[in-house]
């Protein structure tokens, strides 16, 4: 990738995520679910988030750390504004707008790898995009299956999508729901796995450090 692409794309995916927290920060004050300070702070938590990774992608392109500041944040965009639009779309003004199942499909996978991606790659391959030695290897594969699993499972799981409303089914479900969850991804052994792999993951980030000169 070139470095005037690089930032452009970039910058580009910023934009994306301020204008994903405009419309979700609105729908939350049309649907009277805007509470006290904790969805600001979120926000404003993000909006840094999203920024910081903005700032490092269009310097410097070819490190991955970047990209991985504005996936994390697109994903949780994404995840907070469909939350938002099918609320609106099946409860405070039934039938307003098209297709509300997608968005509250989005709301309940896209948190999973954005929380699978903060304790594990932004610290096993900081501050250069590199893994700190080969001998890392086997805990990148295992992070990146963790995180491709709780993609799976939050996306393809049949069954009710999130708190907005049981009438709402994944669209696009067909692993079995055996408990009926309506947040697949909480139960089970993958995010106990997740929390292990992430802290191996934090240490990396001293082991490089005791390694540098």
């Amino acid at each position: 990738m070139s470095d005037r692409l690089g930032r452009w794309l970039a910058w580009t995916l910023f934009v994306l995520f301020l204008l994903l927290s405009v419309a979700a920060t609105y729908l939350q004050q049309v649907n009277r679910t805007l509470g006290e300070d904790l969805e600001h702070y979120f926000v404003a938590v993000f909006i840094l988030f999203a920024g910081f990774g903005a700032f490092i992608a269009s310097r410097v392109p070819r490190n991955p750390i970047g990209w991985l500041y504005l996936t994390v944040a697109i994903l949780v965009g994404l995840g907070f504004t469909g939350s938002e639009y099918a609320e609106y779309a099946v409860l405070r003004s039934p039938g307003s707008l098209p297709a509300p199942q997608w968005a509250a499909w989005f709301a309940q996978w896209t948190w999973l790898p954005a929380i699978g991606l903060i304790p594990t790659f932004l610290f096993l391959l900081f501050p250069d995009g590199h893994l700190p030695s080969r001998r890392w290897l086997p805990v990148a594969w295992l992070a990146g299956t963790i995180i491709t699993a709780l993609f799976v499972v939050g996306a393809f799981t049949e069954g009710p999508l999130g708190g907005v409303d049981p009438a709402l089914r994944n669209p696009v479900g067909f692993l079995p729901n055996p408990g009926g969850s309506a947040s697949p991804g909480e139960e089970g052994p993958v995010l106990p796995l997740l929390l292990v792999v992430g802290l191996v993951c934090i240490a990396s980030v001293f082991f490089r450090y005791r390694r540098a000169s």
